[in-house]
């Protein structure tokens, strides 16, 4: 799967969007480091998308997003860590 639309919300992994003329491969997650309760934002790049189905009475499925995260511990830009 390529991209996925939900709520409103359009996400395409970066080998889609490189031929669009808009992105929407980048993700942000704001986290927290583990210490003293500092809020830290994570950012990424969008790579694959799965749809998983789970069959039985009521048929459960769930989406998830496998990313390539940048290092937010250093405050200098660099490539993927």
């Amino acid at each position: 799967m390529h991209q996925y639309n939900i709520n409103g919300f359009k996400f395409a992994t970066k080998k889609y969007s490189k031929t669009k003329k808009t992105n929407n491969s980048g993700v942000w997650v704001k986290g927290d480091d583990g210490n003293q309760n500092e809020n830290v934002d994570y950012f990424g790049v969008l790579h694959e998308i799965l749809e998983l189905e789970y069959s039985g009475w009521q048929i459960k499925r769930i989406v998830l997003f496998q990313c390539k995260w940048f290092d937010p511990t250093s405050r200098v830009t660099r490539e993927f860590k």
